[in-house]
């Protein structure tokens, strides 16, 4: 686990009570996490050759 300073956990608490915010981070990590999956899956052959 995380070894963090007592600054950085109120850091971070304050982030997470910061709602719109929190949430942007989480969506924008789900779409990462999905596009990263997606290259994987998708990306077995080409689909435009020029």
């Amino acid at each position: 686990m995380l070894n963090l300073t007592p600054q950085t956990r109120k850091k971070l608490r304050r982030f997470r009570q910061i709602k719109r915010g929190y949430y942007s981070f989480l969506i924008l990590v789900g779409l990462s996490a999905l596009l990263a999956c997606g290259e994987l899956l998708i990306n077995s052959r080409a689909l435009v050759v020029s």
